[in-house]
């Protein structure tokens, strides 16, 4: 695994736990709302104008509040990477370092 030196202080501590997450209900929290979702999968993603890469993170969503800064499809799907990370994820029992 390689993570950018953009994503490495941002989402290593969620890409490390992916083992340990399962299908647990995590909350993604951000200051403009959360999301009640359970993850899917990852993959290595690419920015078309920079040719960028990095990971993005699949989720399923459950329950959404407030204005996440998602794009949810149709059938429930979003993705989060280190440009769009929430605030706090939880539950952080979960996470180890």
């Amino acid at each position: 695994m390689f993570l950018n030196p953009n994503e490495e202080k941002v989402i290593s501590g969620l890409y490390k736990n992916l083992d340990n997450i399962g299908d647990s209900a995590l909350t993604l929290i951000w200051e403009s709302g959360y999301i009640k979702a359970t993850f899917d999968t990852c993959f290595e993603d690419m920015d078309d104008e920079t040719n960028e890469e990095f990971y993005s993170f699949v989720f399923f969503a459950e329950e959404v509040s407030g204005e996440p800064p998602v794009e949810i499809s149709d059938d429930g799907f979003f993705l989060i990477n280190y440009k769009n990370f929430p605030a706090e994820i939880l539950p952080q029992e979960l996470f180890t370092n």
